[in-house]
């Protein structure tokens, strides 16, 4: 980042002259219209605009009480050569849009990122603010990418994502109605639009779903737990828990612990626990198909003829990921057939998800047992890798999307914990760099994927069938042979139904199909 900087408008001229000599994104806190190369674009509060470098515009305000616009200015680079004693750098604006886009919204996250680096208080690093303006580019790069038109779904989705996170903090529609760039009555009727229930009434589940979970894993009091929530005390705590769940605190507490659970994720966890849930959603990307023989009997939450005998079951606990909260009715569906857990999702440590999972559903000691098997395992695995992975070679997994993407994964997907967390090995530079120490997931172009090649890569495949091997995988795609050409880097392919959910029973096998690939057995 070079420099971050406020426009004021001059007293009595109604428009600014700009000429850029930097990629430039602009934050508008006023009204106004921006022309450059034959184009007009409308500003309002919070509207975003990417310019590249060398692009004459004029902005013209509409009203004389219109505010400042604030103005990140930055350069790009791109990794040309890496060696053990060089790294050089050529700068690069290939990924930035050619003349500019204006997206109508900044997300809360993005706009949190943007504050950061616009507030001279924060007494960054320069490596920091560039990691900071990095998060920010990638959003609104994103959102070009996906759609070139303002999205007011996305933005409901990010009000939703910050409730989520930020439901200990002092919530209100009229913060998160400014935070979103609406005024407070629109915000409420596209929130009821797109998430299918209220404010006030989502960010109370929310809030009441992690009581529940404080209730049936920590020993605390009822003000501790309001504290934690963002409820004002235990009795305030104590009123709404009653409406929402139809039971006290303390008698949810009481209950005994559950026995009939439907499982959206987390299938893996319950069955290392020892536990079989009598219904399941068994789509592969909610549940591993390393995991269907144990799932014989178990009705399927995505078959629509099964759906009928939910009822039938009794349920007493639907555990289900955060992210349902996000799907327009899904919430509400699942709480027909039974009381329904969120917990956090692509946020815990493997073994710590499994933990917290047991104290729920009363299985600590089945945890610890499950938890010190696998660890023998893997004990077992750094066994038969010793001496066959030379000191130095670095070991990463990657997923092929479509025809020119290729997905790098922190621990908490796709067996990736195995890799790094538990056999330790290490990965390539750009990978500990950029996914595994921020602990974000990283979406490359194929045209990249030199740059993060590993000596030992595996490959996650969508749909690939028995008998599959390197020698496919390089015909099929044949930018892997480039990046693979004139080294002794080795290629092993995974299968994405296998290894799309990585808890539990689930990362226990897979562990041990990941190492058989690096024995070569």
């Amino acid at each position: 980042m070079r420099k971050a900087e406020i426009w004021e408008w001059e007293s009595e001229r109604s428009w600014m002259e700009i000429r850029t000599k930097l990629p430039l994104l602009l934050v508008s806190e006023c009204e106004a219209v921006i022309s450059f190369e034959a184009q007009s674009f409308e500003l309002h509060k919070g509207s975003v605009l990417l310019l590249r470098e060398n692009i004459s515009a004029v902005i013209r305000r509409e009203n004389k009480e219109s505010k400042v616009l604030k103005v990140i200015s930055f350069e790009c680079y791109r990794l040309v050569e890496h060696t053990e004693e060089t790294l050089v750098y050529m700068r690069s604006h290939d990924k930035l849009p050619e003349v500019g886009y204006v997206a109508d919204q900044l997300s809360p996250k993005g706009w949190q990122l943007f504050q950061k680096l616009m507030n001279p208080a924060n007494r960054m690093e320069q490596a920091e603010k560039d990691w900071v303006l990095g998060e920010l580019l990638r959003q609104v790069l994103q959102r070009i990418e996906i759609r070139r038109d303002f999205s007011t779904g996305e933005t409901m989705q990010e009000a939703v994502r910050y409730i989520n996170e930020h439901f200990h903090t002092p919530l209100t529609r009229a913060s998160m109605a400014q935070m979103a760039g609406f005024h407070e009555g629109t915000f409420s009727r596209l929130f009821q639009k797109y998430i299918g229930r209220s404010f006030t009434e989502h960010v109370t589940k929310v809030r009441i779903n992690k009581a529940k979970e404080y209730l049936c894993t920590e020993a605390l009091t009822l003000n501790d737990i309001s504290q934690r929530i963002g409820y004002s005390d235990g009795l305030y705590l104590s009123r709404k828990f009653k409406q929402t769940v139809g039971l006290s605190p303390n008698a949810f507490r009481a209950a005994p612990k559950p026995q009939r659970i439907a499982a959206i994720q987390f299938t893996g966890h319950l069955l290392a626990l020892g536990v079989k849930p009598v219904a399941a959603s068994q789509v592969p990307w909610e549940t591993s198909q390393l995991l269907r023989d144990e799932l014989v009997g178990t009705l399927n939450l995505e078959n629509g003829e099964e759906w009928g005998r939910l009822h039938e079951l009794n349920i007493d606990l639907v555990l289900a990921p955060q992210y349902i909260f996000h799907s327009r009715g899904r919430l509400e569906r699942y709480e027909q057939i039974g009381p329904v857990m969120t917990l956090p999702w692509d946020k815990l440590d493997r073994l710590e998800e499994l933990r917290l999972v047991g104290r729920i559903i009363g299985r600590e000691e089945e945890a610890e047992q499950w938890i010190g098997r696998y660890h023998e395992q893997v004990e077992a695995g750094k066994g038969r890798l010793s001496g066959l992975i030379e000191s130095g070679e670095t070991v990463g997994l990657y997923e092929l999307r479509g025809e020119d993407r290729v997905w790098i994964w922190n621990v908490t997907s796709r067996g990736t914990y195995n890799l790094y967390s538990a056999l330790q090995l290490t990965p390539p530079e750009r990978i500990r760099q950029e996914v595994l120490k921020p602990g974000e997931h990283l979406e490359i172009i194929l045209e990249d994927l030199p740059d993060y090649t590993a000596d030992h890569m595996f490959v996650v495949v969508d749909g690939l069938s028995g008998g599959y091997t390197a020698e496919n995988l390089l015909e099929e795609y044949p930018a892997w042979e480039i990046a693979t050409r004139g080294s002794r880097r080795r290629i092993y392919p995974l299968a994405l139904e296998e290894f799309w959910c990585s808890d539990g029973l689930a990362l226990e096998r897979q562990l041990q199909i990941q190492v058989d690939w690096l024995t070569g057995e």
